[in-house]
């Protein structure tokens, strides 16, 4: 597998239609075996899904993109993840490791922080809770966590982001499995949200006084945000 990146100085380059680079990267048993990095030649838009399909690329990671260019990618069956941003090289690791947050309703002129997260859940449980949430950065991003069962069985999850709010001199994350439902239908799991050197990390909570801490939080929150 190839997965592709728009590339400038080893970030990711935020206007797909622009980026004079592409980094891809070669993929075998979830390990990056090579790498390198490609001009674009001038093409633009479009014109780079099928630049991108010669090269044999079946996932991007940009920033910004445009509608066309994300049809044109659909088009060309080459998977996008696009609202990213920060290193190329971190984000293709959290792709590679299912953590990587994107924004699946990203627009060409669409800026955000480095969403990437290291991600290693235990089993969470569903604690459904009506919510009405406020606005805020990471509001709608995508994040796909791999959460083991009581006997040890895992599998993947895709959440959207409600929320990230204070609770106790921390911060704690509120995500839904439900990823088209109102909100206020919605279930929503708890986890702590902590950011490092830049990176951000999702946490289980595992006491269950901070968990009943971060949920009483969180209702607060949506009462001040609703």
């Amino acid at each position: 597998m190839k997965i592709a990146v728009t590339y400038e100085n080893g970030q990711i380059f935020q206007h797909f239609g622009h980026t004079e680079q592409m980094k891809i990267y070669t993929v075998e048993n979830d390990e990056v075996v090579s790498s390198e990095v490609v001009s674009t030649n001038g093409s633009g838009h479009g014109a780079l899904a099928g630049f991108l399909k010669a090269q044999g690329v079946e996932v991007l990671i940009c920033g910004g993109i445009g509608g066309g260019a994300q049809m044109a990618l659909a088009d060309a069956d080459i998977k996008l993840y696009g609202g990213c941003s920060g290193e190329a090289d971190r984000a293709v690791e959290n792709y590679l490791n299912k953590t990587l947050m994107y924004d699946p309703k990203v627009k060409c002129d669409h800026h955000d922080h480095d969403h990437g997260h290291d991600c290693h859940c235990g089993h969470h449980h569903d604690h459904g809770h009506d919510c009405h949430c406020g606005h805020d950065d990471h509001r709608d991003q995508m994040i796909t966590l791999t959460i083991a069962d009581d006997d040890g069985n895992t599998q993947d999850h895709e959440f959207r982001v409600l929320a990230v709010y204070p609770a106790g001199g921390m911060h704690y994350i509120a995500l839904t499995p439900d990823l088209d439902a109102p909100e206020l239908e919605a279930n929503v799991f708890l986890f702590k949200y902590v950011e490092e050197n830049g990176q951000a990390s999702v946490e289980e909570i595992v006491a269950d006084e901070e968990f009943a801490m971060a949920a009483d939080a969180f209702q607060q929150w949506q009462m001040t945000r609703g």
